[in-house]
C-alpha cells in the first residue's frame, strides 16, 4: 500500500495543510475566515456560518491529533473553539446560530437547523478528544440536550430539522436554511446526525439513538432497487411521489455507505441493514464512476448513468473512503480516483482541491466558503492514511480514536 500512502501524504502535507494554515485563521475577528476564490484569493470579509466554523474546528483538532499535527494546528483549534463559544452559541435559547457577522458580534441568521447543531457537536467532540476539555464536552452535551428537548419528533421518530431561533418548527413547505422544504426529512441532514452519533458513541449516552437512526435511514431514505439514497421524504417518513425521488447523489451514497459499515462494526449483527451499505457503494460505482478518467460524477437518475458530470471535491473525498483497500470493493477504482484527485482535482498551484471540475471547461468555484472547509479533504486523507498504515490484521477503526470520529 506504500505508493498510495506516499500520494496521500503528499496531498496532505503539500496541498491541503498549507492552504488552510495560510488562509483560515482570522486573527483580527476571531474564528475562521472562509471566503476565497478559485485561485485562493481573499474575497474580503464574510459572514461566518456555523457549519463551516465547526468543520474547521474539527479539521484542526483532527490534524493536531494525527502524526502530521503540530502546535500551530492545536492553537488554531483553540482559536476556533473560542469563537464558537463566544459567538455561535445562542445565550437565550441554546444551540448554535446558523450564521453570525464577520466579527461574531451578532447573528445574521439566528434560525436553527439540525445540520448545524450536529456539525457543532461533531466538532466539539473532536476538540474534546484533542484536549480532554470538560468545557467542550459540556457544550456538546448542552447542544444535544437542547436538540433532544426541542427537535425530537415524539410522534414519528427522529428529529424535526428546521426551526426558528426559539426552536419553533418552520411551517410545512417553507424554505429551510439548507434549501429544502420544511417538514421534510432529508438524507443529507440525517446522514450527518448519524455521523455525529458515531463520533460520540464512546461517551456511552446515545447508543440506542445511533442504532435507531441508522436503521431508519436505511428503511426510509434508501430505496431497495437499485439500492440508492432518496434525497427527502415526508415528515412521517413516508416517500413522496415526486420527480426528485429518482435523483441519486453519488457522494451522499458513498458517504452513507462507509459510515454505515463503521456503524455495523460498532453495533454488531443487531443492526438491521444487511448488505445495503456495500450495495450503495456498488451502485455508485456502476452508474456514477468515470471508468475512463477516474473519480465520481455528481449525480444521476436512479438506475441509469450519471447526467450531472461535474466532479465535486467532496464527492471524490467520500469516494476514497468508500473504496479504501483492502476492504473496499474495487481497488482499481480507488487507484483511479486517487489519480484523478492528484492530477486534476487538487490545485498544485493554489493549494486545496477545486470545488468542481467540469468535463470540458475545467475547474470552477471557490476554495473556501460557507460550505467549503477543510473537513472533507482532511478527513479523507487522514482516515485513508490511518487505514493504509495500520498494522496488518487490524482495521482502521481500531488504530486511532480519531479515525472513529471521522
Amino acid at each position: 500500500m506504500r505508493p498510495y500512502s506516499d500520494i496521500l501524504e503528499r496531498l496532505l502535507r503539500e496541498n491541503v495543510l498549507p492552504f488552510w494554515e495560510r488562509h483560515a485563521v482570522d486573527e483580527l475577528r476571531g474564528g475562521y475566515h472562509l471566503n476565497h476564490d478559485g485561485h485562493g484569493r481573499d474575497r474580503g470579509p464574510a459572514h461566518k456560518r456555523a457549519v463551516a466554523q465547526a468543520r474547521m474546528l474539527w479539521f484542526f483538532s483532527a490534524v493536531a491529533r494525527s502524526p502530521y499535527g503540530n502546535d500551530f494546528h492545536r492553537e488554531s483549534a483553540h482559536h476556533g473553539f473560542a469563537f464558537i463559544k463566544r459567538a455561535l452559541i445562542d445565550p437565550a435559547h441554546g444551540g448554535v446560530f446558523w450564521e453570525v457577522d464577520e466579527n461574531g458580534k451578532a447573528p445574521t441568521e439566528p434560525g436553527k437547523h439540525l445540520y448545524a447543531q450536529f456539525q457543532a457537536i461533531y466538532a466539539l467532540a473532536e476538540y474534546h478528544a484533542m484536549t480532554d476539555s470538560p468545557e467542550a464536552a459540556e457544550l456538546a452535551r448542552g447542544i444535544l440536550s437542547r436538540v433532544n428537548g426541542k427537535a425530537r419528533d415524539r410522534e414519528h421518530g427522529g428529529y424535526k430539522e428546521a426551526m426558528t431561533r426559539d426552536w419553533t418548527p418552520l411551517p410545512s413547505g417553507a424554505r429551510t436554511l439548507i434549501g429544502t422544504n420544511a417538514g421534510d426529512r432529508t438524507l443529507n441532514t440525517n446522514l450527518h446526525i448519524m455521523e455525529t452519533l458515531l463520533a460520540i458513541d464512546e461517551w456511552g449516552e446515545s447508543r440506542q439513538e445511533l442504532e435507531e437512526t441508522v436503521e431508519r435511514l436505511f428503511a426510509c431514505l434508501v430505496r431497495d432497487e437499485p439500492v440508492s439514497g432518496i434525497q427527502a421524504v415526508r415528515d412521517d417518513w413516508s416517500r413522496k411521489a415526486l420527480s426528485s425521488e429518482g435523483h441519486v447523489s453519488y457522494g451522499h451514497d458513498l458517504e452513507l455507505g462507509w459510515l454505515a459499515r463503521l456503524a455495523r462494526e460498532r453495533l454488531g449483527s443487531s443492526l438491521a441493514v444487511g448488505d445495503k451499505p456495500e450495495r450503495l457503494i456498488q451502485n455508485a460505482l456502476r452508474y456514477g464512476f468515470d471508468r475512463k478518467r477516474g473519480g465520481f460524477f455528481k449525480s444521476g437518475p436512479a438506475g441509469a448513468s450519471a447526467t450531472a458530470k461535474d466532479k465535486i471535491w467532496w464527492v471524490q473525498a467520500e469516494g476514497l473512503l468508500a473504496l479504501l483497500p483492502p476492504d473496499g470493493p474495487d481497488e482499481e477504482a480507488f487507484a483511479a480516483t486517487l489519480d484523478w484527485i492528484d492530477k486534476k482535482q487538487a490545485d498544485a498551484t493554489g493549494g486545496e482541491w477545486h470545488e468542481r471540475v467540469r468535463p470540458i471547461l475545467g475547474p470552477k468555484g471557490r476554495k473556501a466558503g460557507p460550505w467549503k472547509a477543510g473537513y472533507h479533504t482532511g478527513r479523507a486523507l487522514l482516515r485513508s492514511l490511518d487505514h493504509l498504515k495500520a498494522p496488518e490484521g487490524t482495521s482502521s477503526q481500531s488504530t486511532q480514536k480519531r479515525g472513529e470520529n471521522a
